[in-house]
Formats: C-alpha cells, structure tokens, sequence
C-alpha cells in the first residue's frame, strides 16, 4: 500500500480514496499519503470503528461509513438512517464531525434485490434530516446493475434517482460517456453547476 499510494499520488493531483478492509493496510497507505484522503471505510461494527475511527482522528482524514454491521445489510431506509446516525454519534466520540464522513447506505443489485432500489433511495433521502448541515452520501453506483443486463442503462437512472434523493458522490464510472451526460445535466438542474449551452463539455 506504501507504494501504490506513492506512486499514485506522483500521477494524480486529486485526493487519494484508500480502499482497504485491513487497519494496517490502512495505515500504511495513510503514512504514505502527503494529502488528506478518504478513508473507504468503516462499518458499524464496534471494533472496526474504533479501530478506524482512532485512524481517521489520527490522521486528519475523511471517512465512508458503511450502513452495515456484523449482522449485515439493513433491510429498510429506516434501519440503514439509525446505523448512519450511530457511526455518526460515535465518530463525534472520536472528534470527527459529520463534515468528514461520507454515509453509504450500501446499493445492492437490482437482479437479486429489487425492492432495496427504492429503500436505497429512501434512505439517502432520510441521511439528510441527521444533520445540519446535510450529511454527505455516497454509493458504489455499479452495484445496482451487477448481474444485469443494460447495465449503463440502469446505472444511469439510478443516478438520477439518487441525485434528486440528495446523493453527493458516487463510485462511477468516469469513461461512460452517457452517465457523465447524466450527472452533468442533474449537476445543472440541480443547481449546483451554471448552466450554458455547452455544459455537457464543461
């Protein structure tokens, strides 16, 4: 990990997401880091928060929170908004304030659960009554179509589902060119870009 966040950060000039489940992974990639980056992630299982919590304070980073435990995925918005308000609740214990987390409700696939769609969306909604200001949100968008066929099509409706919901950030695909036109279009009628003629170049 010391390595790859090296060499990364010598290509890149954009933060740094670290992807890792191990706490000395973690670290390791932390050390090396010259800027703040993201931490991808904790759940809220109380030994991997503590643990990546006392990192995420040591090392002045953001962080995913992951609305799952050791019991798994919730099944409803409203479980999922109790487990985000508890990593919320506990982060603060550490001195991270909401401002540094990045809550993922955690999107499922569409093929083997297609009712967690909508409680997906439900639950990004209710993310933003836990705070104020809003929490920021965040989801692996791929998730939902994996197993599927039409894949980009149903990515890019669940963006736009989600972005209206209140999403902030999404793990996407950057070389789609038809999902960029959908979240640059929702960025415009959203009113966080500027509207031109030409926004889909911008």
């Amino acid at each position: 990990m010391d390595w790859l966040v090296r060499t990364v950060q010598d290509a890149v000039s954009e933060p740094l997401c670290i992807d890792t489940s191990g706490p000395k992974t973690m670290e390791a990639g932390l050390k090396a880091a010259r800027d703040k980056v993201i931490m991808n992630s904790t759940t809220a299982e109380e030994k991997k928060m503590e643990r990546f919590f006392s990192l995420c304070r040591e090392y002045d980073a953001e962080i995913i929170c992951l609305c799952m435990d050791e019991k798994g995925v919730p099944n409803s918005a409203d479980a999922r908004a109790e487990m985000a308000m508890l990593m919320m609740t506990r982060a603060m214990e550490f001195d991270i304030m909401p401002e540094r987390l990045l809550l993922d409700p955690l999107v499922l696939p569409v093929g083997a659960a297609q009712d967690q769609g909508r409680k997906v969306v439900q639950a990004v909604q209710a993310f933003q009554l836990l705070n104020e200001p809003a929490p920021r949100t965040v989801v692996g968008l791929s998730n939902v179509s994996n197993g599927t066929k039409q894949r980009s099509l149903l990515n890019r409706t669940f963006l736009a589902m989600l972005m209206g919901a209140g999403l902030s950030a999404a793990i996407m695909d950057p070389e789609d060119e038809e999902l960029m036109k959908v979240l640059k279009a929702g960025q415009v009628l959203l009113n966080e870009q500027l509207y031109c003629d030409d926004f889909l170049r911008a």
